[in-house]
């Protein structure tokens, strides 16, 4: 009879778990009901998006390697845990610290609205796909109202797994998903040694993009050229060039550097490079002060005639998000003392893990790109064309994002080392 129990209870698991994927699998997402939000609300959780994005890539260990993550995918898992947590709590103030929150917004009605923006920016040439899951422990009661909430106004249907009996099968049908909802390019998100005996609520994001150039690059033109790393020595490179008169690019040279933007088929995303100046380093543009320079000079960006130079790149990361995420200001979510009541009436729910893992890679066709994040919860113990042509040769280190351009929201973003 035990053996019928356990066998029944992964089949209604795994039916759960494809009911959930349907959504992204099978044609166009459905999208989220929309709530009434203002224009300027909605420019105002991007800008917080997007600040949070640079402040957490400044948090971040530095070191020489390139790394990709998607401050977007990691934000909006953190979001639905901070609408879990305790109004005006320690807690509460914490993520809102961390995730830039301060002005007000209806978040729920925003994220709702960015989310229908971002999916019917999906086409047959430039794929995008966002998605949200909650997994609970089965003998763990949530608020209905929390998980009304999600479902709502992030996307997030909700699958019972058993964490303590069976850790293996539950990291695997997380890991199912999240290669579902990626294409196959993120295959492990989480570990069964990540899922605890005390493990009660995982909450999931899903990101993929597939998208080709508007001017692609021609095969032919690609060289194999030297980059010069930070640390001064040198490696080989496929060196991609674009010095076509015809295509526009957005350009802007400012004091920290060159800016480039790259749009894909359609117009609706593209890539922004950052190339600093020779006498600044690649640390510098995450710093607080020219992290916010850097976004406005995104804004003055305008077409003209660049001459391209830019290397094929492929690059994976994978990363443990805590101890950057407590010293933003979220330490009280990791803590005993967590408040997490919205989520629970419980009230024994704190972060043990923020894991994200991302990948990308650009060649002379366009870019492919996939993240996941998992948050684990688990019980308390208690202008005018310049002559001559500017020229960005991305042949030293770079940074580059990936965005939503009628939002201006960072999808994906990282640094190129060599």
């Amino acid at each position: 009879m035990q053996a019928f129990r356990t066998s029944f209870y992964h089949c209604c698991c795994v039916f759960i778990f494809f009911i959930s994927c349907l959504a992204c699998t099978s044609g166009r997402p459905t999208e989220l009901a929309e709530v009434h939000v203002a224009d300027d609300e909605l420019e105002s959780f991007v800008a917080e998006a997007n600040r949070f994005a640079f402040a957490l890539l400044h948090k971040l260990p530095s070191d020489s390697d390139s790394r990709v993550l998607s401050p977007f995918s990691i934000h909006n898992a953190l979001m639905m845990v901070w609408r879990g947590s305790g109004t005006g709590s320690t807690t509460d103030l914490g993520m809102q610290q961390a995730l830039q929150l301060a002005t007000g917004v209806s978040y729920d009605a925003a994220n709702s609205r960015i989310y229908n923006q971002i999916m019917r920016s999906s086409t047959d040439e430039n794929i995008v796909r966002l998605a949200n899951a909650l997994w609970v422990e089965p003998s763990y009661d949530l608020n209905p109202q929390y998980t009304d909430l999600l479902q709502r106004s992030y996307g997030a249907p909700l699958a019972k797994l058993d964490f303590v009996k069976d850790p293996d099968y539950s990291a695997e049908v997380i890991n199912q998903w999240t290669r579902e909802q990626t294409n196959n390019r993120i295959a492990e998100l989480i570990g069964p040694a990540a899922i605890k005996p005390n493990t009660r609520l995982i909450i999931t994001n899903g990101v993929y993009f597939k998208g080709h150039w508007q001017t692609p690059f021609s095969r032919e033109l690609t060289r194999t050229a030297d980059f010069f790393k930070a640390d001064h020595s040198r490696s080989k490179v496929s060196l991609m060039q674009n010095t076509d008169p015809q295509p526009r690019f957005g350009y802007h040279q400012s004091s920290l550097g060159q800016l480039l933007e790259l749009p894909y088929a359609g117009e609706q995303l593209s890539m922004i490079l950052l190339l600093p100046r020779p006498d600044h380093s690649l640390p510098e543009l995450y710093a607080p002060r020219a992290a916010g320079q850097l976004l406005g000079a995104m804004k003055m960006m305008a077409p003209q005639r660049v001459d391209v130079y830019l290397p094929r790149f492929k690059i994976e990361s994978a990363l443990q998000l805590s101890e950057p995420l407590k010293q933003m200001g979220m330490a009280a979510a990791f803590s005993d003392q967590a408040d997490f009541s919205g989520i629970s009436t419980a009230r024994d729910l704190k972060i043990s893990a923020v894991l994200h893992k991302a990948n990308i890679e650009t060649d002379e066709a366009g870019s492919e790109a996939a993240a996941a994040t998992a948050v684990l919860m688990e019980k308390t113990s208690a202008a005018i064309e310049p002559t001559p042509v500017p020229v960005f040769r991305a042949d030293r280190p770079f940074l580059f994002l990936i965005r939503h351009r009628e939002s201006r929201l960072i999808l994906f973003m990282g640094a190129f080392n060599g």
